[in-house]
């Protein structure tokens, strides 16, 4: 929806397409792993102007972990962040999608600002 996000801000991913364990909060953009195992975790945005330098980050329990950054500036360039890794989380964990760097705001177009988690084993 366009929405701003301030440095260590959560990005908050509001529709929601499959949550077959109801573990994601479209409130506060928190994931709450339902189940301890190996989880691939994809985090995308695109901010809606040009900036010097734009930073995501994944959140584990509130520590920015795995990070994705650009330093590309330009009229025409709203370069998106995409984040994609592997992880252990213990049941209960919480995961989400930070802004780092600088704050943003972000395309309000959704095929740029997606946030999936699958567990793998």
């Amino acid at each position: 929806n366009g929405q701003s996000v301030g440095i260590g801000g959560i990005v908050i991913y509001e529709d929601l397409v499959k949550d077959t364990h109801n573990a994601y909060n479209s409130t506060t953009g928190i994931y709450t792993v339902p189940t301890s195992g190996w989880y691939n975790i994809v985090g995308s945005f695109a901010p809606n102007a040009a900036a010097a330098y734009r930073q995501m980050s994944i959140s584990v329990n509130g520590v920015a972990t795995e990070s994705a950054y650009s330093d590309a500036a330009g009229i025409n360039d709203n370069t998106y962040l995409r984040l994609s890794t592997l992880m252990y989380f213990d049941k209960n964990t919480e995961v989400s999608i930070i802004v780092e760097a600088i704050a943003v705001t972000l395309e309000s177009n959704s095929k740029f600002n997606t946030f999936s988690i699958i567990r793998i084993k």
